[in-house]
């Protein structure tokens, strides 16, 4: 495990690049960077699993008498992995002193740690030359008027040379270099850990497997159910990681159970007595592991947060190389003719309608460093009743620059500067300066706060009030379920409290559509920043966006004057 909780999981369904070799389906290859290739070990139990890096070191020394000339001529992508091994394993184990992190880190000769700040030196280098370069052309072509005498860099030898367009080169270094390295970075970070897609995990656990308890505990009642109330009650117990004697604690709610209509309001007083019970107990043990983990992750590929590839490993989705190469194309055309609007001139945010609407479709990249500084929901307009889009969850919505359309705009925006408004409150105003949004500032399309899948499992539920006519203050759902005392609470307030969770952990197939802006989440994601402020992911947008670039990508088939 690592100091911020993150523990590792199985390879076979969180690692694209998987390759079981000739291992046999119940075995795991052991990481062939670490122990060469083609060495298997039983991945069969709960045991082996705990003890894979033992398992597979104990082989390693047998088979390979501890030596590593498997390593002696590696190829260029070994390499590259070998580097990015060391610098997980490093961030992993810094200061820990188990004797799992100890062999890692001592696992070569010339050191983990050592190769793994030459990775970062070597991203950070190649990065910055590419931007550089850029950035230095964008410069000299928004800046200083083109005379014949100054037509050519001063570092071109040759006056006969002749220069590619800013488009070709931006295209050529993106489509080769820039969007592998961003997207591996990404993958890597923060944003893909699954325990912490939806909320902060030191807070409280992730609403997905919150989701996944309730939905096993809508069949607590007997009635219906096939099996026994003890071997339901174990199989709870053993899937969330409880602890044995709950069996025998609730188990004697539910077989007190009667179905006659007399017994009815003891019936659900024992089943509410029994939910807050298992509820209480999961949110007093829970701890992140490898299956709690993966419960985690199947949640995220059942809600369309995450996706499978076709192989059907589980993927952390990433902008389309389509919708970066032609925002990476056609920036430079846009810092050629709007560069004095644009003083942010090396971030650009890139909003992928193509994906399902609750993917995290919004990701604002710092070209200067290669990294994703922020990547989140994102609705869209509604117009038309085109709420779910092309695949029925929200993506290729359609898109229109008519007033009240209530569609979104594809093409290239300026993000002017932050702004409040009456209707939606805090924003960010937005200038449309491509040929498929020119009416954005007429439409008074903007970046708003919006719902995201989950939000009230963080911000709270807010409940109509009846009497009032009006909705009561937001009520913290974890709070509310570990203040609630079974043995003494109102059966309608333990179910009230109860409904709490079960109510904010559920979620649509596609986000709510907005009317055309750009609707983000309003919930806390301090836990998720680069820069480790505390504050809501739109308030983060409103420090970050003004004076910079935004392409709301539709589509290959989108079209723009500036590419």
């Amino acid at each position: 495990s690592t100091k911020s909780g993150k523990f590792c999981q199985n390879p076979k369904k969180t690692n694209s690049s998987y390759d079981k070799g000739t291992c046999k389906e119940s075995e795991l290859q052991c990481q062939p960077l670490l122990f060469g290739k083609g060495l298997c070990v039983s991945f069969k139990t709960q045991s082996d699993r705990e003890r894979i890096t033992a398992n597979c070191e104990s082989k390693f020394q047998k088979d390979h008498g501890g030596k590593y000339d498997f390593l002696e001529n590696p190829t260029r992508k070994e390499s590259e992995d070998l580097q990015e091994l060391s610098r997980l394993a490093h961030e992993v184990c810094t200061d820990k002193s188990t004797a799992i992190c100890k062999k890692v880190l001592d696992k070569f000769p010339s050191g983990m740690k050592a190769i793994d700040q030459g990775f970062h030196r070597a991203v950070a280098s190649d990065v910055m030359a590419d931007m550089s370069k850029l950035n230095k052309l964008a410069s000299k072509k928004v800046s200083e008027p083109v005379t014949k005498s100054d037509a050519h860099d001063p570092e071109c030898k040759e006056e006969t040379h002749e220069h590619e367009s800013l488009a070709e080169t931006i295209t050529k270094v993106a489509g080769n270099d820039l969007f592998d390295k961003i997207k591996a970075e990404f993958e890597s970070s923060s944003f893909c850990d699954p325990t912490k897609v939806v909320n902060d995990p030191s807070e409280r656990p992730s609403g997905l497997i919150m989701n996944k308890l309730v939905k096993d505990l809508s069949k607590i009642d007997p009635f219906g159910r096939q099996e026994t109330n003890e071997n339901y009650l174990k199989r709870i117990v053993w899937k969330y990681k409880l602890p044995e004697s709950l069996v025998g604690e609730v188990l004697p709610m539910l077989n007190a159970i009667k179905g006659t209509t007399e017994e009815y309001e003891n019936r659900r007083t024992l089943i509410a007595k029994a939910r807050i019970k298992i509820t209480q107990n999961f949110l007093a043990n829970y701890k992140p592991d490898p299956d709690t983990n993966n419960l985690i992750l199947d949640a995220l590929v059942e809600n369309h947060i995450f996706s499978q590839d076709e192989a059907g490993n589980d993927v952390c989705p990433f902008v389309s190389k389509d919708a970066f190469e032609k925002a990476m194309a056609g920036r430079q055309k846009v810092l050629a003719k709007y560069g004095s609007s644009i003083p942010n001139k090396n971030q650009i945010t890139i909003v992928d309608y193509s994906m399902p609407s609750n993917h995290r479709r919004m990701f604002v990249i710092d070209l200067t460093t290669g990294k994703v500084i922020h990547n989140t929901w994102t609705a869209h307009g509604g117009g038309g009743g085109q709420v779910d889009g092309v695949d029925g969850l929200g993506s290729s919505p359609e898109m229109s620059n008519v007033s009240g359309s209530n569609k979104s705009s594809d093409g290239f925006i300026i993000a002017t500067q932050k702004a409040s408004g009456k209707l939606f409150g805090n924003n960010v105003l937005l200038k449309g300066i491509d040929e498929n949004n020119t009416n954005l500032a007429a439409r008074a399309v903007v970046l708003h706060g919006w719902g995201s899948p989950m939000y009230q499992y963080s911000t709270g539920v807010e409940d109509y009030n009846l009497e009032t006519e009006n909705y009561d203050p937001p009520y913290d759902v974890i709070e509310r379920v570990k203040k609630a005392n079974p043995e003494t609470t109102d059966r309608k307030e333990l179910e009230k409290a109860y409904s709490g969770i079960s109510a904010s952990s559920s979620t649509s197939p596609f986000m709510n559509a907005t009317e055309g802006c750009l609707g983000v989440p309003v919930i806390n994601v301090k836990h998720l920043d680069r820069k480790g402020r505390n504050k809501t992911q739109l308030e983060l947008l409103r420090d970050d966006l003004p004076g910079s670039l935004i392409f709301n990508y539709s589509g290959p088939q989108m079209q723009s004057k500036f590419f």
